[in-house]
């Protein structure tokens, strides 16, 4: 299958594109241990509007930043690993960020100007989530787990501009 990337780019990082299903991309993750940070980026041949990545740590992973500015919508599992990017994420065109997994993610500077939904219910435990997506100028919903779940981690979000919304509960 045709992924459609025309870029993919690593420095100082393990990274693997692991699989590519109806042009949506798996992005495996894993820190190389060198302590130094790093950054990945992908880039579509073809920008469209659907585009789709999912990004997996197979460890805890402690990298610079990651670039998917063509990647309207981005998944993250942190299942097997946290992830802490120390400089950001780069989506430009992203729309709808999704996260789940039992581990802690922290995107740092989410350069997003159109982020109307991050969907964080799917994180489980004590998983913690930090996201800074002051660029989004249009109004944000953001999906929290419910405390009924057993759900304890903790979620620090800034928004943008828009007229955003919270559903959640309180130990959130």
């Amino acid at each position: 299958q045709n992924s459609g990337i025309a870029s993919f780019t690593i420095n100082d990082g393990d990274a693997d594109i692991t699989a590519v299903a109806a042009g949506a991309v798996t992005l495996s993750l894993a820190d190389d241990g060198n302590g130094n940070g790093g950054t990945t980026s992908i880039g579509r041949l073809i920008d469209g509007t659907t585009d789709a990545i999912t990004i997996a740590m197979s460890a805890a992973v402690v990298t610079t930043s990651i670039g998917v500015a063509d990647e309207e919508t981005i998944r993250i599992n942190s299942a097997d690993g946290a992830l802490e990017l120390t400089t950001g994420l780069t989506a430009t065109d992203a729309t709808a960020i999704t996260i789940t997994g039992d581990n802690t993610v922290d995107l740092g500077a989410v350069s997003a100007a159109a982020l109307a939904t991050v969907d964080v219910s799917g994180l489980t435990g004590a998983a913690g989530l930090v996201i800074e997506s002051s660029t989004s100028a249009v109004a944000m919903t953001l999906n929290v787990n419910s405390a009924t779940s057993g759900y304890t981690g903790t979620v620090t979000v800034t928004a943008g501009s828009g007229n955003d919304t919270l559903n959640g509960t309180a130990n959130n």
